[in-house]
């Protein structure tokens, strides 16, 4: 995945609140790591996006 991959639209901003949603599976904590890792991953890409699309999630 390039960092240009992570841009700001529809589905990535559905992506962003399913894995956020994913790392507080409560049945299955080998989910929270993996997703925990994926996060960290997605974050170095573009770090800018990411705070951006995690801020709207909140504000939901």
């Amino acid at each position: 995945m390039d960092p240009t991959d992570f841009v700001n639209s529809s589905e990535t901003r559905l992506a962003v609140s399913r894995i956020i949603t994913w790392t507080t599976e409560p049945k299955s904590s080998d989910v929270r790591k993996v997703h925990n890792t994926g996060i960290f991953g997605i974050s170095t890409l573009n770090n800018g996006m990411w705070f951006y699309s995690v801020d709207l999630y909140n504000d939901l």
